[in-house]
């Protein structure tokens, strides 16, 4: 847990301090997380889920990030890349995340990626295989 948490403060500390000038005008830090929630994969997803999710807690508990609290978003790719792809565009595009996390799919990790790049937002890969 402890590690979780360390963990999710280097990733907010490091996109804040890159996209400092793009984030959420509010008080709030949002990040939007694509990951398989649904079928074999998601017993290691909720997992890592369930750990980010606590560390959120603890971050919001010591007043956030930089004085933002931390707020996500969850989406469920259902292992398919076109799936998780349309999925990391409504959450760029539509909720305004500020950083994308996920996926346990390597290809619908790379498909994220190339979008991330594009609309030049930070996307963080927490465990990918196939």
């Amino acid at each position: 847990m402890k590690n979780s948490a360390l963990c999710l403060s280097l990733i907010l500390f490091s996109s804040l301090f890159l996209l400092s000038g793009s984030l959420n005008a509010g008080g709030t830090v949002k990040i939007g997380i694509v990951d398989t929630y649904t079928g074999p994969a998601s017993e290691q997803t909720l997992a890592v889920l369930n750990g980010f999710k606590a560390s959120v807690e603890k971050i919001n508990a010591k007043g956030g990030v930089l004085g933002k609290k931390v707020e996500f978003i969850t989406r469920d790719d259902q292992f398919k890349v076109d799936v998780g792809l349309a999925l990391a565009k409504d959450l760029v595009f539509k909720e305004k995340v500020d950083v994308l996390m996920g996926t346990s799919n390597s290809e619908v990790s790379l498909a994220i990626s190339d979008l991330a790049k594009t609309e030049k937002i930070a996307f963080f890969v927490t465990l990918a295989k196939k």
